[in-house]
């Protein structure tokens, strides 16, 4: 079973239910679920992505159907940020209450993915902090301080 089919089985969301949260049509989920994927599909899998709180490598994943019945294997994203800030710049989205893709629009990127990717790196990069320590009036290093990550809470 595809990635699409399982997670959103895991979720208990009907195809319908899952079309209308990740804003596509229900024949685009029933052929991704059937394994047809046009190749301008990938932006849309980055919605479906976070319709169901999965990263885009877990719905290209093949599941088999008994999984279900298991625990989850994956973790969640919401469970993740909530409890496991990577560096400054996930503190700083976490602080300021930021959606990837408001923070990916701070940032001058492309997609939501690639500012999950910055807030998730173990050192992110210098060009991205000082967008957003001068939006704060600060120097990187008083950003970084500002927004260092507490640890203490990641298990």
């Amino acid at each position: 079973m595809t990635g699409v089919s399982y997670w959103r089985m895991k979720r208990h969301l009907s195809k319908k239910e899952l079309a209308e949260k990740a804003g596509v049509s229900f024949a685009f989920i029933s052929k991704l679920e059937k394994r047809y994927a046009p190749e301008s599909a990938f932006v849309l899998y980055i919605q479906l992505a976070d319709a169901l709180n999965v990263t885009v490598d877990q719905l290209l994943e093949e599941y088999h159907e008994a999984e279900l019945n298991l625990g989850d294997h994956g973790t969640y994203r919401k469970a993740e940020e909530k409890h496991n800030v990577a560096n400054c710049i996930a503190e700083y989205r976490k602080e300021e209450n930021l959606t990837y893709q408001e923070l990916s629009t701070i940032l001058g990127i492309a997609t939501r993915e690639r500012a999950r990717q910055i807030c998730n790196a173990l050192n992110p990069s210098k060009k991205h902090m000082k967008v957003l320590a001068e939006r704060e009036n600060l120097s990187v290093a008083d950003f970084m301080a500002r927004y260092k990550p507490d640890r203490s809470s990641a298990a």
